[in-house]
């Protein structure tokens, strides 16, 4: 099976990194929940600041706002997608490579 979803960077609000051993099927929606299973297994959750549309296996259409899904390394899933928080720009003109005093 192949499940494809995009989601925003700028729409991630949280996530989580929680095991789940018993999921039922590969692809299962409840509500506005959106569980992306491997091996029965998840083990990450993605909290959104709002809906997305999901476009389901067989093509039908769900809004979702929650999604659990599985990674094969979870830390580093979680460092890649952790909401980035609004930085100002240094007054002084300094680069992001430039020490902090």
């Amino acid at each position: 099976m192949f499940f494809d979803l995009r989601v925003p960077h700028t729409q991630i609000a949280q996530v989580r990194h929680i095991r789940n051993f018993n999921e039922n099927g590969m692809v299962k929606v409840e509500d506005d929940r959106l569980a992306v299973a491997v091996a029965s297994q998840t083990n990450l959750i993605l909290e959104l600041t709002e809906p997305i549309t999901a476009v389901r296996p067989l093509g039908r259409r769900v809004k979702t706002r929650t999604i659990r899904f599985f990674a094969d390394d979870p830390r580093a899933a979680i460092r890649v997608l952790q909401p980035r928080r609004n930085t100002r720009p240094n007054p002084e003109g300094a680069g992001p490579g430039s020490p902090r005093p």
